[in-house]
């Protein structure tokens, strides 16, 4: 039986919270000092881990600013007042969940200025995500392929029974799911972050489709495909009122996902420069990414403005190392100023965002640390960069290392193949690049095999899906690209690992596409042609070639 009470302004509904637990509770809404811990804080929300007697209670702490919020919640209940409700109509329906034990909101002439909910928490639960993402499972072999159908297993039946009940998540993804280790058993797995969920009068299958198509978008980065339809057919056999095939079912939720990844991708992409808070300072408009100190920014504008060695120079654009008076080293593109000045694209916003969609989809960039603009004295824009100037280009690292007689056939052929791989990813993720060739291409090797770091972001943009004569040219940019050293057979073999799994069509049509690829290179007119300087590298920088450099003339 849950009682009322109001404490410093919070009116307060509680539900079996324990005497001490609610002191410590009332003192963190009244801003006292108090014991606990904050383990989660952002912009609107704080989550505090509170000791009990029994293991521990979270206090979420929302606040609400702005006229937007005020009049939102003048007459819908509040988030936490949402997510109590409904963890408490999940209860009647056994499906799992935290137990709510007190929720509390402050309002000022009826406006809503914070509300509060307090849980019970559950002993040695982590969220799903955690331990998929940090892999703190059993070990390779029977018990981790065990452990992963449990959980499969666990989660389909779980959010049979949450939509079986009637209830809309519409915020579905493993982090909201708690996994609590039960031994041989499997995990017990409870729901959690029930405040957007709703309970409409009917719950269709398009709500169903949602909430699946966002769990499986979100969790694919760390589940197999075969993960995915063991929860899906799981999920089935628990919903009687949605009786559909379960390939008809993988075949909806998969569309839906792609668009969902589509939406999300290209919200972030937008927010990726927005969401940075301009700084107006003497040396321009500045943006940085979290953690960067504005001294390094300071220091880095004053080494372009007394002028800088360039290691790149183009029409475009140009690239410099500054090496800062710690001994650091960034990498700075300076973009030049276009004929149509304020009216012209914002080629440094438009490769800062491009880097963060990359991102998304699991593509390599450099990482950036500052937008500079409306720099006095100089024309143009900044995007300072990490320094990767160790890793070489791919124009460098293919003469150097395909044609080397001390590497093994089969290495060579694992390194032509890696690049074939790396493209199929890029182009099936959606990414288009105006200007694919070797030196907008790093390589980076490690234990883990080769690796490809994507350069100049400016060229990049994030169609719907990518033609095929769009993929294309980018191999005829990339293929006219490299030097003559890198001979036929691991050209071919780079087309054939990217044309795997029908990315340009059956086979009649791969072989269309391979001899159009061969008929557009050869017309290409780059500067590694016949009838041009000698292929040399470039000078120290990004792909500066380690080691020596042999037989690197051109074979007219």
């Amino acid at each position: 039986m849950s009682r009322v009470l109001v404490r410093d302004g919070v009116r307060w509904e509680i539900d079996g919270l324990p005497e001490e637990e609610a002191r410590a509770v009332f003192a963190w809404a009244a801003g006292d000092a108090a014991p606990g811990t904050v383990v989660k804080e952002n912009r609107v929300r704080r989550v505090v881990r509170i000791p009990a007697r029994s293991g521990s209670v979270y206090l979420k702490h929302d606040c609400f600013r702005g006229l937007g919020a005020s009049l939102r919640f003048l007459l819908a209940p509040s988030r936490a007042r949402a997510e109590w409700d409904t963890a408490r109509r999940l209860s009647e329906c056994k499906v799992p969940t935290v137990r709510p034990l007190a929720v509390g909101e402050r309002r000022r002439g009826g406006f809503l200025v914070e509300s509060f909910l307090v849980t019970a928490g559950i002993d040695g639960a982590e969220p799903l995500d955690s331990l998929l993402r940090e892999e703190r499972i059993p070990p390779a072999g029977g018990a981790r392929g065990r452990w992963r159908r449990q959980v499969a297993r666990a989660l389909g039946e779980i959010v049979a029974k949450f939509h079986a009940g009637g209830f809309w998540h519409r915020d579905l993804h493993l982090g909201n799911f708690l996994a609590q280790p039960l031994g041989e058993t499997g995990p017990a797995i409870s729901v959690i972050d029930l405040h957007k969920a709703r309970r409409p009068a009917e719950l269709r299958p398009k709500q169903w489709i949602s909430d699946l198509a966002w769990l499986d978008y979100g969790s694919r980065t760390w589940t197999s495909r075969t993960d995915r339809a063991r929860f899906l057919k799981t999920y089935l056999r628990g919903m009687p009122a949605w009786p559909v095939a379960w390939k008809d079912a993988a075949r909806v939720v998969s569309e839906a996902s792609a668009a969902r990844a589509r939406f999300h991708r290209a919200r972030r992409r937008r927010r990726a420069v927005s969401r940075l808070r301009a700084e107006r300072t003497p040396w321009g408009e500045v943006r940085r990414a979290p953690g960067v100190d504005p001294a390094r920014v300071a220091a880095v504008v004053a080494q372009v403005r007394e002028g800088a060695e360039p290691i790149r120079d183009t029409p475009r654009a140009r690239v410099l190392r500054v090496r800062l008076p710690a001994g650091e080293t960034l990498c700075v593109k300076t973009y030049h100023p276009r004929a149509l000045g304020p009216l012209s694209r914002d080629r440094a916003g438009a490769a800062w965002r491009a880097a963060e969609g990359c991102r998304l989809r699991g593509i390599e960039t450099p990482r950036g640390m500052a937008l500079v603009t409306r720099i006095p004295g100089l024309a143009g824009s900044l995007l300072v960069m990490e320094d990767l100037g160790r890793l070489p280009w791919l124009t460098h690292h293919a003469a150097l290392h395909l044609r080397d007689p001390g590497m093994s056939r089969g290495r060579r052929a694992a390194c032509a193949e890696a690049v074939g791989v790396w493209l199929r990813k890029l182009h099936g993720e959606g990414i288009r690049h105006a200007d694919l060739k070797g030196s907008n291409i790093l390589v980076r090797e490690g234990p883990q095999g080769t690796r490809f770091v994507l350069l100049d972001l400016e060229d990049v943009d994030f169609p719907k899906s990518v033609s095929r004569r769009n993929r294309e040219r980018a191999l005829v940019q990339l293929n006219a690209s490299l030097p003559n050293q890198v001979g036929r057979t691991d050209r071919l073999r780079a087309f054939r690992a990217y044309a795997r799994g029908g990315a340009m069509g059956d086979a009649g049509a791969t072989r269309e596409s391979l001899r159009r690829i061969v008929r557009e290179s050869l017309a290409r007119r780059h500067r590694w042609g016949p009838g041009l300087a000698p292929w040399s590298p470039e000078p120290e920088g990004y792909g500066a070639a380690r080691g020596p450099v042999r037989d690197m003339g051109v074979r007219s």
